[in-house]
């Protein structure tokens, strides 16, 4: 049980860097920022992956799946369409941007879903 617990820690610290660091690229629309948020939500699903599963913990790993769909294709498209700015490395595209935001959206849902999951188990240790 320790270890799920340490998993759950890991889950929650990658969930929130990818989240903080995709609204920092939704605001100023550094690529990098992207890049990072893109990896660190899929570590965190890599890490949802390996934990113990009921229900609301599957569908945080199904947001965390939608999070890490839109983030691909936010660096897809900044790559593909050459959308970055040489010199400042900043993204010209509103479609990544709006891309970004549908993973924040999703992010947040699986953070509230990780929460949810989180209070449930700590009810049946009271208990």
């Amino acid at each position: 049980m320790a270890s799920e617990k340490g998993l759950i820690v890991v889950a929650t610290f990658f969930i929130v860097m990818s989240l903080t660091t995709n609204m920092g690229f939704w605001f100023d629309g550094e690529v990098i920022e992207l890049y990072l948020a893109t990896m660190l939500n899929i570590l965190a699903t890599v890490v949802k992956v390996a934990m113990k599963r009921g229900v609301i913990g599957m569908s945080s790993l199904g947001a965390s799946v939608v999070a890490d769909i839109h983030l691909i294709w936010a660096v897809v498209i900044t790559l593909g369409a050459g959308v970055v700015d040489p010199v400042t490395g900043i993204v010209h595209s509103e479609l990544a941007r709006g891309l970004a935001f549908g993973a924040i959206f999703a992010n947040l849902v699986s953070i509230a879903l990780l929460l949810m999951e989180t209070h449930h188990e700590a009810k049946k240790e009271v208990d």
